[in-house]
């Protein structure tokens, strides 16, 4: 492809800018030479019209050699008229050009640059941290994102959200949003991207979903699975307030629909009172989670939520009791709950009923 489909950018080569400065160098010799009667007007005609033929002639060769012409043709359409002032105003356009001119990028080169590949050659820091908190790892503090998309090079920014793209999670959505707002527009339209990416996922996977649906659900778990996807979807961060509603809405129609025809489904009386608690109906909440730890008896992920529900209802007696339940298994082995919630739960179990934690 030539280089004029790539871009309109105008390019000049050190051979063009030559050839310019010697098309005016005869052209003033030729006027100088007509001025002073040294040089005849029929070979000054003769003289110029070589010229003009040459400077077609070299428009056409950079044309079929795939080089911008553009320059060199405006050379052979102006020269005739103009003779020696054309060559002077080229000559300045081209020394401009050659002097500020910048390669113009390629599109499929420049959208390759918005999501690099992993093997890109970012900082191996900067990469190893950003992938190491999408993979949970504990060493990598969350704040180090924003500070990276405020503060970091392009380079680090386009290295967090290229991953961020691939594997997306609900906590990362304020980085993109932040991304949405930077002042380089590679990185905005990068953001833009990643949003476009997790949007296009749900829609896929609700297209193969609700076609499995009607395919047959015998189990249920189709329909479970689609409830499911509403909640995630609803819970990225990334949506307006009525299409979170609305989303969140689906979610519990759905889980609501499931658990009448599975009764004891245990992860979806979680699930379903996690909704409710993001939703902030946080009565029908407690009924769910206290029903689901009546099944199989209370574990980490739903003592988390139903703490979480029971501090916005106010029963802090009863909050007090979980939390002693399970303080006392913080740094054993056998411990499962976050290290981000073991210090609440510990402060909530030295808490005397009825004081303010």
């Amino acid at each position: 492809m030539r280089e004029s489909d790539e871009s309109i950018t105008l390019t000049a080569g050190a051979g063009l800018v030559s050839f310019l400065a010697g098309v005016l160098t005869i052209e003033l010799y030729i006027l100088f030479g007509v001025s002073q009667n040294r040089v005849s007007l029929l070979a000054a005609f003769a003289a110029h019209a070589a010229v003009s033929v040459i400077a077609a002639v070299v428009a056409f060769v950079l044309y079929r050699h795939g080089q911008d012409e553009r320059l060199a043709l405006l050379l052979a359409i102006t020269v005739p008229v103009m003779g020696p002032f054309a060559a002077l105003g080229c000559l300045a356009i081209g020394i401009g050009v050659s002097l500020s001119h910048k390669a113009p990028k390629p599109f499929q080169e420049w959208y390759d640059s918005l999501f690099p590949e992993e093997e890109i050659d970012l900082s191996d820091a900067v990469y190893d941290r950003v992938k190491g908190q999408l993979e949970g790892e504990e060493s990598v503090e969350p704040a180090s994102f924003a500070d990276l998309i405020r503060h970091g090079t392009q380079e680090e920014k386009q290295a967090v959200l290229s991953i961020i793209g691939k594997s997306f999670k609900p906590s990362f959505a304020p980085i993109v949003r932040l991304a949405l707002q930077d002042e380089v527009n590679a990185v905005r339209v990068q953001a833009a991207t990643a949003i476009a990416i997790v949007e296009a996922r749900f829609a896929e996977k609700l297209l193969e979903l609700t076609k499995d649906i009607a395919d047959g659900d015998e189990d249920g778990s189709k329909r479970l699975a689609l409830a499911s996807l509403y909640d995630d979807y609803a819970f990225t961060g990334l949506l307006d307030g009525d299409r979170e509603a609305t989303n969140r809405e689906r979610a519990r129609q759905g889980y609501e629909a499931h658990l009448e025809s599975h009764p004891t489904d245990t992860r979806a009386k979680l699930a379903l009172g996690r909704l409710l608690v993001r939703s902030k109906q946080f009565d029908d909440a407690a009924r769910w989670l206290e029903n689901a730890a009546a099944d199989t008896g209370p574990n980490p992920e739903l003592a988390i939520w139903y703490m979480e529900c029971l501090f916005h209802l106010r029963r802090f007696e009863d909050l007090r009791g979980w939390a002693e339940r399970y303080a006392p298994s913080f740094g054993s082995p056998e411990s499962t709950f976050p290290m981000a919630a073991e210090g609440a739960i510990r402060l909530w179990a030295e808490t005397q009923v009825g004081a303010s934690p």
